[in-house]
């Protein structure tokens, strides 16, 4: 009788503590899962971000050449939107000219601040901002006419 009420006491402890570990371990997978799923949809949203920047890159580019926007206009806008892309999407060398002009004219006022200074003050702004684009309009261009021969190559996100 000795041995089998060491083996219901061990029992007794053993089948609650597997339990436990049961559903320790459904808890972990559950965990993982989720990981698993909250990394897929960071990575999809990522995606989607990165694609929605290439194409207003690939828009702005377009614009600045066929000048539908003025060059500091699409520069600082491409400026910003390569900040939204992964490193190594275009050469560095190349595309550091639309940051270069952002910073020179990211002193100029813009929208409501614009439209608060007279026309006097608005020339200007102007005929700085043109001084400015003149110093980085072929490089500029160049830019974006690299930006997108590279684009038409790699095809659709």
């Amino acid at each position: 009788m000795a041995p089998l009420h060491w083996l219901l006491m061990a029992a007794a402890v053993i089948l609650p503590l597997a339990a436990y570990a049961g559903m320790l371990g459904l808890r972990l997978r559950r965990q993982q899962r989720q990981r698993r799923e909250a990394e897929a949809a960071r990575s999809r949203a990522r995606a989607e971000r990165h694609a929605q920047a290439r194409l207003g890159i690939r828009l702005l580019a377009g614009a600045m050449i066929a000048e539908e926007i003025t060059l500091t206009e699409g520069c600082q806008r491409i400026s910003y939107l390569l900040g939204q892309l992964e490193p190594g999407w275009h050469p560095e060398e190349e595309v550091r000219v639309f940051s270069r002009v952002a910073e020179a004219t990211a002193h100029l006022p813009i929208l409501d601040a614009w439209h608060a200074l007279d026309r006097r003050q608005q020339h200007a702004r102007n005929l700085e901002r043109a001084a400015i684009e003149a110093g980085f309009r072929e490089l500029a261009l160049a830019a974006a006419s690299g930006i997108l021969a590279r684009e038409a190559d790699r095809g659709p996100d």
